[in-house]
């Protein structure tokens, strides 16, 4: 019960910073708890539990990405997968590129791509994500600079 408080708490900060238009907390931690509790796996730390539970709702989200992008192609819409800064909507298409860009940067650095994971699946600060990663703020500050630069990059070409 405890690790589903937890994840419970990982999805309601994730979505705080990136509001769900059309999948709410309680979905989105259903669906991670079942994939994590399918594992059988003891957790480590809590370090090791939520990095796991990030890579789920990554997984989650970019499958119900394609979901919404198979059922867009029927029905020509744009789909909102959720809200990003500024008020602007992103799409399962969107989301769908992001999966696409996390890829290459894994190929590139993999401590990146877990940074960008547990920041934006998972709600960690950068303080938090850097403990979970085992290095210290100032290396995961410039490992964020990093990753943000090359998805930049990456989701505008």
């Amino acid at each position: 019960m405890e690790l589903y408080l937890e994840l419970r708490n990982l999805a309601r900060r994730a979505i705080s910073n990136h509001p769900y238009q059309t999948l709410n907390t309680t979905a989105i931690v259903h669906e991670a708890w079942l994939k994590l509790q399918s594992r059988d796996v003891e957790w480590n730390s809590r370090e090791h539990f939520v990095g796991t539970a990030a890579l789920a709702m990554r997984q989650i989200l970019v499958d119900y990405a394609r979901y919404r992008t198979a059922d867009m192609r029927d029905h020509r819409k744009q789909v909102e997968i959720f809200e990003v800064d500024g008020g602007e909507s992103a799409t399962a298409e969107q989301m769908l590129a992001l999966d696409q860009a996390l890829t290459s940067l894994e190929k590139l650095d993999e401590k990146m791509t877990r940074l960008v994971m547990l920041r934006f699946f998972a709600g960690l600060g950068l303080d938090e994500a850097a403990a979970c990663l085992e290095v210290s703020p100032r290396t995961a500050s410039r490992l964020w600079t990093r990753a943000r630069a090359f998805l930049k990059t990456n989701l505008n070409s």
